[in-house]
């Protein structure tokens, strides 16, 4: 489960304080800052939505942590903030009440990835545990893209899909909601996505995954020991080849429980 985030939220006027006209709009500016130095976070996605979940945009954080958006009617929003590195967060309902402009401040924990003793044999080189031996060879090969465990603990990423988005030729599509992230090579062409082996895309296609459903749901970016992707199907090993393979296959192995 992740740590609770920090969240600051403040109506500032900045001499605006004035109450607005009813035609006028309501600009809603804020900063994203890391929860422990308290420094700007640059590129972190910022979602508003009105507090029946309904998004109306999305913006990145310039080089200075700040964002804006600008709302025509008074009401209930709530804001979607992350960015790789950073545990995402969801701010209470900021409820506009008549002021022309309001001021947030949205405090990002940054993502601990908590390691079991085990992992310290990854120091010598070797992996904890044998279901890797058949990604260690195909590591060789040069037929996919792969990242290994060394490169996972480099990169630290927020989600499995923000790793991902990494390799080349992946791409990353929303699903109505805005929140979740479907995996693509080709344009509406869902990757097939195996886990340990087991075809995942299968019960998502069948629906019994439930609605929405996506790599980010079943697995942890700290349980990833390695990822394999494959954007062409002749380059698929025999393994995971299916009807869908076409469109390409993203293969992540994780650790085992029990």
């Amino acid at each position: 489960m992740r740590a609770s985030v920090l969240i600051t939220l403040a109506a500032i006027g900045a001499g605006l304080w004035q109450p607005r006209s009813l035609s006028a709009q309501i600009r809603i500016d804020g900063q994203v800052v890391d929860n422990t130095t308290l420094e700007p976070i640059t590129g972190a996605e910022v979602r508003i939505s009105n507090a029946r979940g309904r998004r109306f945009d999305t913006v990145v954080t310039n080089d200075k942590g700040v964002f804006s958006f600008i709302v025509a009617d008074d009401g209930g929003y709530v804001f979607d903030a992350s960015r790789v590195g950073y545990q995402s967060t969801r701010t209470p309902i900021l409820w506009t009440d008549g002021f022309r402009v309001y001021e947030l401040e949205i405090r990002l924990d940054p993502e601990a990835v908590l390691l079991a003793p085990i992992e310290v044999l990854a120091r010598s080189g070797s992996y904890e545990s044998s279901i890797l031996e058949g990604f260690r060879e195909r590591l060789h090969t040069g037929f996919g893209h792969y990242l290994t465990l060394e490169d996972i603990r480099r990169i630290r990423p927020g989600r499995v899909s923000d790793l991902l988005a990494l390799v080349p030729g992946v791409r990353l599509e929303s699903t109505g909601a805005g929140l979740q992230r479907v995996v693509t090579m080709r344009r509406n062409c869902p990757a097939e996505i195996f886990v340990n082996g087991m075809l995942l895309t299968r019960d998502i296609g069948r629906g019994t995954a439930g609605p929405g459903f996506t790599v980010d749901d079943a697995v942890s970016p700290g349980s990833v020991l390695g990822v394999e992707v494959y954007n062409g199907l002749a380059t698929v090993p025999a393994e995971f080849l299916t009807p869908r393979a076409p469109c390409g296959v993203v293969v992540i192995w994780t650790r085992r429980s029990g």
